[in-house]
């Protein structure tokens, strides 16, 4: 093999021929002449340095990621962060919000139809079905709030329709909020009707304040009713 190669550095035969000349296979050659054997080598090594890693750490599991803008990372970052908690604490020492005052929402969109788990089917057979609710659905919004201390606000639900039936709430957790909207989004207009649904159950006032941490969408900015 090293005559091989050397006869093909030194331009004396070319692959072919060098091939038969030294009863080598013109592949194999190849990709010892191009050293594309230490490529090879180089991924192995680091497939069973993947698997060593993974045996010795069980806690650690390989999961995909959430997809995060460019945006929302950029703006992630040391002085941004540092600027927020120092405002934070500004803000609960300047006006003596206690855990029990300090609250933090947020929505989450929920399916109406699941989706199924894997499950074993014979290799080669190209389509496997599982039963579910309908092949399309709609969603639908919930909104949750809960203090620093657990306490929670009775959540809302905001339903893909043009007009809200008590009936969709009946087993509902007690105080649970129903709202209608069409596309089932949160919106600046529902926005404002959860936050007098918040003051509700808060009863926050000039002598009284709580403090409500919302994330940056755009229907917690409005003023719309």
């Amino acid at each position: 093999m090293e005559k091989a190669i050397e006869a093909v550095k030194k331009n004396e035969m070319g692959w072919l021929l060098d091939s038969k000349a030294f009863n080598v296979p013109q592949s194999t050659l190849r990709r010892h002449a191009l050293k594309q054997n230490k490529v090879l080598a180089t991924i192995t090594r680091g497939k069973e340095w993947l698997a060593g890693f993974r045996r010795r750490h069980p806690d650690i599991s390989l999961r995909k990621p959430e997809a995060t803008s460019a945006a929302r990372a950029q703006a992630f970052n040391k002085p941004q962060v540092a600027l927020f908690f120092n405002t934070y604490q500004d803000i609960i020492q300047s006006n003596n919000i206690s855990p029990h005052k300090l609250y933090n929402v947020d929505e989450s969109a929920l399916s109406t139809v699941q989706r199924p788990q894997k499950v074993f089917a014979t290799t080669g057979r190209k389509q496997v079905g599982a039963l579910t609710s309908a092949e399309k659905g709609s969603h639908l919004t919930i909104v949750c709030c809960m203090s620093a201390n657990g306490h929670f606000i009775p959540p809302c639900l905001i339903y893909p329709r043009k007009n809200m039936k008590q009936e969709l709430i009946d087993e509902a957790p007690s105080g649970t909020m129903g709202i209608a909207q069409e596309s089932g989004w949160m919106t600046t207009a529902v926005f404002f009707k959860w936050l007098v649904h918040f003051q509700l159950h808060v009863k926050a006032s000039l002598d009284d304040k709580v403090l409500l941490i919302v994330d940056r969408h755009i229907s917690h900015k409005g003023i719309e009713r």
